[in-house]
């Protein structure tokens, strides 16, 4: 999180990667059991709050993004934790991806 959070702002890349990981999220069959509650990328670190309603969705949809032409991540990290939403016990999912070098 300090990473993220010291790193540089916005450029080029990581515009281009916030689009490509929420259209590649969507764009999955899994998507309806995933709530994108933020993805916002700097320049070699992205970020990715999400909520799970189906166990493991999750991890279904980041190996198929992984697996994804534009995908340019060589670090991963996930804290998960269950969250109470709209009155639902949720798995929430704090994403940290970090740039290939």
């Amino acid at each position: 999180f300090k990473k993220f959070a010291a790193s540089d702002s916005k450029d080029e890349w990581s515009l281009s990667m916030e689009h490509h990981l929420y259209d590649g999220i969507i764009s999955q069959p899994l998507a309806k059991f995933i709530t994108i509650q933020s993805i916002n990328c700097k320049s070699s670190i992205c970020e990715l709050q999400i909520y799970e309603q189906q166990n493991d969705s999750w991890n279904q949809v980041v190996s198929d993004l992984a697996n994804q032409p534009w995908w340019d991540f060589e670090s991963f990290s996930t804290y998960t934790f269950v969250a109470m939403v709209d009155l639902r016990r949720r798995n929430a999912i704090y994403v940290l991806l970090g740039k290939t070098q």
